[in-house]
């Protein structure tokens, strides 16, 4: 039953069912599959309480930690997120891969850590140079040219990479936002909800008969930015018509393109019922990729056919001189 629920994308079904499942069986499989419907349901602090009991009952398990410190880091929790990685990495010493050092690293500079950083660094130098190039490297280490504080746009098209680039910014010491968490919901006529699943006939038969769309919200927009005054803190998500509206205030857009095959080859990828390999999703990404690399809005574009760091550079970078 809970398995079906998730196949249709009912994930706050397929949590009850994983639910009573976990209260009857126990066992860690049954509590790490309740935290994965969980979090697609964005209640990451009851998966993350699902986590920490399946931890409790596998305390040598690596799988239930790498999905404790994902978690964290979802809700922003960089406190838990750094015991975590910090854990892994010291579990699998020269085994360890540059992923698990830059999402600790992201963990120490989001909580302004920047002596445990540099110390994280000296550490992992081994690992991070099997992994990466000695420009990225230097970047880490050294840091990047600051921008100017105010609110950032990271947009694109599905699959060309913006949250990979946002946890490489945040491995740099960026503030980062996930806008589809903090600020879009899906509508359906007059209802909302911040999950699809809430909004199928079954659940909402009151609803009118309406496509359902993914919108951005005002008021959730302006406290966003009204955070960022301080510091240059990105906004990463949208695209298109989707964030027109409240690309202007931006002090700047970054939109990322890539090439058909990119983008599917990241979507097959990916762990979503609305973006797997024949889903409407899928082919709606692949039939806009064309007119989604140029947007309705004022924007520099940056190919994401290319390592995250040498994306991360170019965000750095001063814009181009229109007069060159």
């Amino acid at each position: 039953m809970a398995e079906a629920h998730e196949t249709r994308g009912d994930y706050r079904a397929a949590a009850i069912c994983f639910d009573a499942l976990a209260e009857v069986s126990g066992t860690v499989e049954a509590l790490r599959a309740l935290a994965r419907m969980e979090r697609k349901c964005r209640a990451y602090g009851r998966a993350i309480a699902a986590l920490l009991t399946a931890r409790a009952h596998a305390p040598d398990a690596l799988e239930p930690l790498r999905e404790l410190a994902e978690t964290a880091m979802l809700a922003q929790d960089f406190a838990l997120g750094q015991q975590c990685w910090a854990e892994i990495i010291d579990r699998l010493g020269r085994q360890a891969h540059s992923y698990a050092v830059l999402r600790a690293l992201a963990c120490h500079r989001q909580l302004g850590d920047e002596e445990g950083a540099q110390a994280l660094l000296g550490r992992s130098a081994a690992i991070l140079q099997a992994h990466l190039p000695p420009p990225a490297t230097r970047m880490l280490c050294e840091g990047v040219r600051p921008l100017r504080p105010g609110l950032y746009m990271i947009t694109g098209n599905n699959g060309t990479g913006k949250t990979t680039l946002g946890h490489f910014l945040q491995a740099l010491g960026d503030p980062v936002i996930d806008a589809d968490t903090e600020i879009a919901f899906f509508s359906r006529g007059a209802f909302t909800s911040e999950v699809r699943h809430d909004l199928k006939a079954r659940a909402c038969p009151e609803a009118p008969e309406a496509p359902v769309v993914w919108i951005w919200d005002r008021a959730r927009f302006d406290r966003v930015r009204a955070c960022a005054t301080g510091c240059a803190t990105f906004l990463i998500g949208g695209n298109g018509q989707l964030a027109a509206g409240f690309a202007p205030e931006a002090v700047e857009v970054f939109h990322l393109v890539a090439p058909d095959d990119v983008i599917a080859a990241r979507l097959s990828k990916r762990d979503s019922v609305s973006h797997r390999v024949g889903s409407h999703g899928y082919r709606a990404a692949l039939r806009r990729n064309a007119r989604a690399a140029t947007p309705p809005y004022r924007a520099r574009i940056l190919r994401s056919d290319r390592p995250v760091w040498e994306i991360g550079a170019a965000v750095h970078a001063p814009p181009p001189d229109p007069q060159a």
